[in-house]
């Protein structure tokens, strides 16, 4: 299983979870999907981590895990589908509801795509269980 991993100092810990400062690394620059990544548009982030045990500490430098498929399953939800969604909406708003009136076919297509993303954040607990990351202690990660 490929996994998608980034070193970090844990902020805060709470139940079962670590949250985890993460800085941009120059591997970013080489990555194919930088131009839609929302990491590339600043140098630090804030990631919340399931925290297998209790060891972790305050200050202490993780190695923050997931799988490599999240990253397309959250391309899919946050950008293809919406981007469907919109296309749908105008093609349906212009030959159907709205034939004539190129503003409200508009219209229509863009409160679809809000209330899309409406959506998403309703229901953001059910999708944080989707995509899970893991802290894990830097000296268990010796990969060469």
């Amino acid at each position: 299983m490929e996994t998608i991993s980034h070193v970090g100092q844990i902020e805060e810990i709470k139940e079962h979870c670590v949250r985890v400062r993460i800085e941009q690394t120059s591997a970013c620059s080489a990555c194919h999907a930088r131009r839609v990544c929302l990491s590339a548009d600043s140098r630090e982030k804030l990631i919340d981590a399931v925290a297998e045990d209790d060891s972790f500490r305050v200050g202490e430098t993780v190695q923050v895990c997931g799988r490599a498929s999240l990253g397309m399953k959250a391309v899919w939800w946050a950008y293809v589908l919406p981007l469907f969604l919109l296309l749908l909406a105008v093609f349906v708003s212009t030959m159907w509801l709205f034939p004539r009136d190129e503003g409200l076919c508009a219209l229509t297509a863009l409160g679809v795509t809000v209330l899309y993303y409406l959506g998403l954040y309703l229901l953001r607990d059910r999708m944080k269980r989707q995509f899970v990351f893991r802290a894990e202690h830097l000296d268990n990660h010796f990969e060469e």
